[in-house]
């Protein structure tokens, strides 16, 4: 115990090493301002040595002895470089050839409805209804109960379907825990929009029954059969009532989801790193004009290589030829892209 260094004689001794570095440190500066400059007479040697190196002072080169001559440090011109050349080349300049806005008539009204039904006309709910009412019918017909819920089903009509989805996105604004805490009659729950409109059995009904996909087609075997013709009716939607400004952007985006899926991917830069990627053509404003769901190597119009070239061409399709300018991160562009998108 009395060889060990208290705090105090620690603190001591490393003060003290601290100024005798100081100190010498103090010494060299000093000496160094009084001496000359230590690389005088290296340049004098070195300025020496050429002269002695000179044809004329120098007979040994007559001998064969080879003379090294260093060109300096030079960076060729564009001039010089094969290929390259001094002049400048104007950036081409696109015009955008369509009118953006809307391609049908709304007689200038401001109601929100006016425009949902521009996208949700009657023959999409007429579709809807009409799938939905043949799924009951198969659900019923591979039902074992004595008595299920399934055999009180009526055909929906348009009309009570429009009244689903009203109640549906309503849903949106109002968070509960369960769909059916919408009904409840206790004075904490007490929403009268719901049963007013629909009651809960039915709204149940209609939910376990809706079906987008034909549930005979072959497209219906596919991963993405289910609500490829949802997409594929917004897509054709989009380019039939509006047409965007000349500023667009590609990127994708991911829809969170937990659940079971084969073609789930795992992004690890997102904030939702489990869900369905999206591949997704907006205007400047935010509107999404096309999209498209990756389903991994099950789309063989889009895997394999140049996929991300694939994509893009893809979702503009509708709009080459017409001057846009495209904004995209380094994820889709290449030199193969770049040349294809100037020829259009």
């Amino acid at each position: 115990m009395a060889d060990e260094r208290g705090p105090c004689k620690r603190f001591r001794h490393e003060d003290s090493q601290t100024l005798s570095i100081q100190g010498e440190l103090q010494e060299i500066l000093e000496v160094s301002e009084d001496d000359e400059d230590p690389f005088q007479n290296e340049s004098e040697d070195y300025s020496a040595s050429q002269h002695s190196s000179s044809p004329e002072s120098n007979p040994s080169d007559e001998e064969g002895e080879i003379e090294l001559h260093l060109p300096p440090h030079h960076l060729p011109s564009p001039a010089e470089i094969p290929g390259w050349s001094n002049v400048e080349v104007p950036s081409p300049i696109f015009l955008c050839s369509k009118r953006p806005g809307l391609l049908v008539d709304v007689n200038n009204s401001k109601k929100p409805i006016d425009y949902f039904n521009l996208l949700a006309t009657d023959d999409f709910f007429d579709m809807l209804c009409t799938r939905a009412n043949r799924h009951a019918i198969d659900i019923l017909a591979h039902s074992d109960a004595e008595n299920p819920r399934i055999a009180r089903w009526v055909d929906v009509t348009a009309a009570e379907m429009r009244k689903f989805f009203g109640l549906l996105l309503h849903m949106g604004t109002i968070k509960l825990n369960r769909i059916n805490d919408c009904w409840k009659k206790h004075y904490m729950f007490n929403l009268k929009c719901f049963s007013i409109f629909m009651s809960r059995n039915r709204f149940l009904l209609i939910l376990r029954c809706l079906q987008f996909g034909d549930i005979g087609s072959e497209q219906s075997r596919t991963q993405c059969g289910k609500i490829q013709p949802l997409v594929d009716f917004f897509n054709s939607k989009m380019t039939e009532i509006y047409y965007p400004g000349r500023e667009l952007s590609i990127d994708e985006s991911m829809v969170f989801w937990r659940g079971r899926l084969k073609f789930r991917p795992c992004v690890k830069g997102k904030i939702y790193k489990f869900g369905i990627k999206m591949y997704q053509l907006c205007e400047s404003n935010g509107a999404v004009l096309k999209t498209i769901v990756y389903t991994g190597s099950a789309c063989v119009e889009l895997s394999g290589p140049n996929h991300t070239q694939k994509v893009v061409l893809e979702l503009l399709k509708d709009h080459l030829n017409n001057g846009h300018s495209l904004y995209m991160d380094n994820y889709y562009n290449s030199v193969s892209l770049t040349k294809r998108l100037l020829e259009h």
